[in-house]
């Protein structure tokens, strides 16, 4: 059980890599807003941007989620009525 944040940078707001344990977050970039590799157990996410709103891959144990855009959507039932 090792715990550690490795590379931590505060004023440009990054983050590169951080130990929990077994777990591993390994890139994170706040001024971005992307997220590149997260392991939690045998779980991983790999690749997210927040800033342009978009969900590039996700494995959550076995399964996986590609290129899937995240956006505001307005109620369009609204707009209609």
């Amino acid at each position: 059980m090792e715990e550690g944040i490795e590379s931590t940078r505060i004023g440009s707001n990054r983050l590169e890599s951080v130990r929990i344990d077994s777990n591993r977050l390994e890139s994170v970039r706040i001024d971005s807003n992307r997220l590149e590799s997260v392991r939690i157990g045998s779980n991983r996410l790999e690749s997210v941007r927040i800033d342009s709103n978009r969900l590039e891959s996700v494995r959550i144990g076995s399964n996986r989620l590609e290129s899937d855009r995240i956006k505001r959507v307005a109620n369009k039932s609204q707009a209609g009525s």
